[in-house]
């Protein structure tokens, strides 16, 4: 069972949300790769380190270190067919 820390707002965003190791990114174009998934980020997406400290869009691509860094990648604006693939991807028993 997942167990996240309680979010500040009150939005049900449960499906905005997903988790894993950094496999690739590219601070230029605003682009991550994450479990095999390519993620087009804007300054509104939100990240949270491993330990749920919430990072800036900035801060996120300076501090990454792709296949070491866990984050969490949060926010509204994530593409809802991106979203269900990785679901899926993540139910398939991705690490």
């Amino acid at each position: 069972v997942d167990r996240e820390a309680p979010d500040d707002d009150d939005d049900n965003d449960a499906e905005d949300k997903v988790s894993g190791v950094v496999s690739r990114h590219d601070a230029a174009a605003g682009t991550l790769e994450l479990m095999g998934l390519n993620i087009l980020t804007n300054p509104h997406t939100e990240f949270a380190d491993s330990r749920g400290i919430r990072l800036s869009h900035h801060d996120f691509f300076a501090a990454v270190i792709p296949g070491v860094t866990p984050i969490r990648v949060e926010g509204r604006m994530l593409d809802p067919q991106w979203l269900d693939a990785m679901k899926m991807k993540l139910r398939s028993g991705g690490d």
